[in-house]
C-alpha cells in the first residue's frame, strides 16, 4: 500500500512538473530576416519625412545597438515603415512573392521593446496586414495595437492566438497618425521577435 501511494505521488509529481511541458520555439529576430523597405504614407513620397538608424549605439535595450526612428509631421498623410520579408532587385515585396511560413513552429506572439523621447508619442505597431489588390500573395494575419510610449524601455506583446502564420510578408510595422503626432517624434525599437 505504501509503495502504491509512493508511486502514485511520484507519477503526479512527474506529470505536473515535466509531463505537460512543451518546448518553446527559439525566438525569431524579425530585423535579422526582414528589411525596413515598406515606407508608407508621407514616408513613401518624401524621403526626408523619416530618418531611420538601424545601428543606433546609444542606450539599446540589449546588445550593442537598437533602431532609432526620427519622423516629421506631415500635413497631408500619416507615415510609417513595414519590415518586409523579401527585397529583390531594389523592389520591396508588397505581395509579389510569398510570405514566410511559420505555421508549424509554434509561435504565439510578437514581442518588442520600445521607448519614446517625450513619452507622449502615440504609435501603432503591428504584424501582417499586407493585402494589396492585384497582388498574388497576401499576409494571412493582421494584428496591431496603438500604444502611448514611455521614456523608458517597455516590452509590448502582440498575441497572435488563432491568427494564421502561413504567410507573413509584413513581419513588423510602425505607423504614426499625424493628428496624434503633430510635431513628429523620435522613438527607439529593439528585440523585435516572434516567440
Amino acid at each position: 500500500m505504501l509503495r502504491t501511494n509512493f508511486l502514485f505521488i511520484l507519477c503526479i509529481f512527474i506529470l505536473t512538473n515535466y509531463g505537460c511541458e512543451t518546448a518553446s520555439p527559439e525566438a525569431y529576430n524579425i530585423t535579422d530576416h526582414y528589411i525596413p523597405c515598406g515606407w508608407m504614407g508621407c514616408g513613401a513620397s518624401d524621403s526626408e519625412t523619416i530618418v531611420i538608424d538601424e545601428r543606433h549605439g546609444e542606450d539599446p535595450h540589449s546588445g550593442a545597438d537598437c533602431i532609432k526612428v526620427d519622423f516629421k509631421s506631415c500635413n497631408q498623410d500619416d507615415t510609417g515603415i513595414y519590415w518586409i520579408n523579401n527585397h529583390e532587385g531594389g523592389r520591396c515585396n508588397w505581395g509579389d512573392v510569398p510570405g514566410n511560413n511559420f505555421s508549424t513552429i509554434g509561435y504565439t506572439k510578437l514581442t518588442f521593446w520600445v521607448k519614446g523621447t517625450t513619452g507622449k508619442e502615440l504609435i501603432k505597431f503591428g504584424i501582417g496586414g499586407i493585402k494589396k489588390n492585384g497582388k498574388l500573395h497576401k499576409d494571412t494575419l493582421s494584428v496591431f495595437e496603438s500604444v502611448r510610449l514611455t521614456k523608458n524601455w517597455k516590452k509590448y506583446t502582440l498575441r497572435i492566438g488563432e491568427e494564421s502564420l502561413h504567410s507573413v510578408i509584413g513581419g513588423f510595422y510602425w505607423y504614426a497618425l499625424n493628428r496624434e503626432n503633430k510635431n513628429g517624434g523620435v522613438f527607439y525599437l529593439d528585440d523585435i521577435q516572434l516567440r
